[in-house]
Parts: structure tokens; C-alpha cells; sequence
């Protein structure tokens, strides 16, 4: 248990000197509040993702470490890239494969419940999810505003309409 609470403080601490290291480039380096929030997003975004990186990997070698050991061996390791609110982030997970089947599969995608070849994550669908009807029904709304005030050959001098896809 020792290993893992020290593996942990120093994913920690390097998150924060490179919190450190970024904000005193930020602090010196920028030129206007846009910049100065457009770094510090970024940065907190990289610490997301290293932090998100490092919990999937935790997570995978307690696995390893509780998996029944008659019948799954591990295999190696494989690299997937995911998508998340975050970002962009790589994490090694092991592949395992059954010695009594041959079956092979990854215990950390089934144990998160995340399918195969998917690579956004649960959280990312739903605020993608949750974005597509927000804008699908302002869209809506804005369209059906735009129709009951203006004649539709109004609109535009080609005489098509206009829409919210026109809008973007």
C-alpha cells in the first residue's frame, strides 16, 4: 500500500510544479486578460488529463493486482487514446486473456463499462449529447421566430430561406 500513496503524492506534486512553472510564464507573459485566461485554461486542462491518464492507469493495476489469477493472465499493455471534457489523453491499460477460452479483453473497459472502439467519454456523449438538443432547439425556436416575422422571399435576395444552419 506504501508504493501506490507515494506513487500518488508524486503525481501530485508534479502536477503542481507544472502548475507552478506555467502560472509564473502566464504571469509574466501575458498581454491582456484573454490571454492570461486563455492559458490558465489550458494548463488546468493538461493537469485534467495527466490526472485523468493516472487514475485510469491506478485503476488498471489494482485490477491486475485482484484479478483471479487461474484464469486470467495479462498479456501486455495497449495504449488508447481517448476524448474527454478535458481533451485529448493517452492511457496504458493491460490486455488480459482467458487461459481456459482464449478470450482476450480489457478488465479496465469492462469494469468502467466502456464499449469497444469507443474512445469519447461517457461525461464528453453527454454534454455533446446535451449541447446537440440545446442548440437543435434554439435553432428551433430562432427558425420559427424568423418565419412568423419575415416573408420568406425576404429573407435573402436569392429568395432561399434562412436557417439555423445558415447561422453557423
Amino acid at each position: 500500500m506504501k508504493n501506490i500513496q507515494l506513487f500518488n503524492i508524486r503525481q501530485i506534486v508534479g502536477s503542481i510544479l507544472l502548475l507552478a512553472h506555467k502560472m509564473e510564464e502566464i504571469i509574466t507573459g501575458s498581454k491582456d486578460f484573454y490571454e492570461i485566461e486563455r492559458r490558465i485554461h489550458e494548463v488546468s486542462q493538461e493537469i485534467c488529463k495527466r490526472m485523468l491518464s493516472w487514475a485510469l492507469e491506478e485503476i488498471d493495476k489494482r485490477l491486475m493486482e485482484e484479478r483471479d489469477r487461474e484464469r486470467w493472465e495479462v498479456v501486455g499493455f495497449r495504449t488508447k487514446g481517448a476524448i474527454s471534457s478535458f481533451g485529448e489523453f493517452p492511457f496504458k491499460r493491460r490486455l488480459y486473456r482467458d487461459k481456459k477460452t482464449g478470450e482476450s479483453k480489457f478488465l479496465l473497459d469492462e469494469v468502467l463499462g466502456w464499449p469497444k472502439g469507443v474512445r469519447i467519454t461517457p461525461r464528453l456523449r453527454e454534454i455533446l449529447l446535451r449541447l446537440g438538443s440545446e442548440v437543435s432547439l434554439q435553432c428551433s425556436a430562432a427558425d420559427e421566430a424568423v418565419r412568423s416575422t419575415v416573408d420568406d422571399r425576404r429573407r435573402r435576395p436569392d429568395g432561399a430561406g434562412i436557417s439555423c444552419e445558415g447561422r453557423w
